[in-house]
């Protein structure tokens, strides 16, 4: 299958999620943008606004241009416009629900309806959880409950991904989603997180708790979103994510799955940093 091929696959895939043939903000037909943070689709004129939030708000992407990995696929289906909108329009009834953009709206409504929405945080649900403490603790009570929709709404209520939970050893919300194995939590983390490299009071990465678990697809997200510079960072005794991978999965035949993945990025990192 060509790389066209596959993109359109991707696209046709993306529509047939609940709510998702029509734009999340304004309800324009077949759009073919996506925020991939939001997990949502959005037609051309909203995603021009989207754009103008900047990436920390919304990270977007034209479908028919650029791959949507299968991780990203995975996630957009559990999300999607109808369980987005659920979260971030959760307010809305009678005349405010009825002022929402129309397809044929102009780019000055248009950016007073999406940074309202996603910028001001106006349309949340009423009982929006505002203590920083507790926010942050649910987001780490959404991982273990596997709730990813659950993750989403603490994120857009405002915790904060880079808190460290001293109740659990140092341990950010990446941290715990690897060691749940939950591929969409990660996901979803890492899509609002910009240091993907964070240590727990071992020193340990959330790539070291990947390889330390000897799962590959995990290997492989973390470094597809945070690079293969992290396959060089040390924890406190020195040792590497593919060292713990070696170390703690010796046993395997043919060493551990991981292990390759973690050689090829070294040795891509080491290169980079010797030009």
């Amino acid at each position: 299958m060509s790389e066209e091929e596959q993109r359109k696959a991707a696209l046709q895939l993306l529509r047939s999620i609940p709510g998702n043939g029509s734009c999340a903000d304004c309800d324009t037909a077949d759009p073919d943008w996506a925020s991939l943070n939001l997990g949502v689709l959005i037609c051309m004129e909203c995603s021009g606004v989207h754009r103008s939030l900047g990436v920390h708000i919304s990270k977007v992407r034209s479908t028919t241009l650029d791959k949507i990995d299968p991780f990203l696929l995975h996630y957009f289906q559990t999300v999607g416009n109808t369980n987005s909108n659920a979260i971030w329009e959760a307010a809305l009834s009678g005349q405010k629900a009825r002022s929402k953009p129309d397809p044929t709206a102009s780019r000055a409504m248009r950016e007073m309806w999406i940074k309202a929405k996603y910028q001001l945080k106006s349309f949340l649900a009423k009982d929006m959880e505002k203590d920083q403490e507790r926010l942050n603790a649910g987001l780490f009570a959404a991982i273990e409950n596997d709730s990813p929709l659950d993750v989403l709404k603490m994120l857009a209520w405002g915790a904060n991904p880079g808190w460290k939970n001293m109740a659990q050893e140092g341990r950010t919300a990446l941290h715990q989603a690897v060691m749940y194995g939950d591929l969409v939590c990660v996901e979803c983390i890492a899509q609002h997180s910009i240091e993907l490299g964070q240590a727990e009071i071992r020193g340990w990465t959330p790539l070291h708790y990947a390889a330390y678990q000897d799962d590959p697809q995990l290997v492989e997200l973390l470094m597809l979103r945070g690079g293969t510079s992290l396959s060089l960072l040390k924890d406190n005794d020195g040792l590497t994510p593919l060292d713990i991978a070696v170390a703690h999965n010796p046993d395997k035949a043919g060493g551990p799955e991981s292990r390759s993945l973690l050689e090829a990025a070294v040795a891509k990192a080491k290169a980079r940093e010797q030009r």
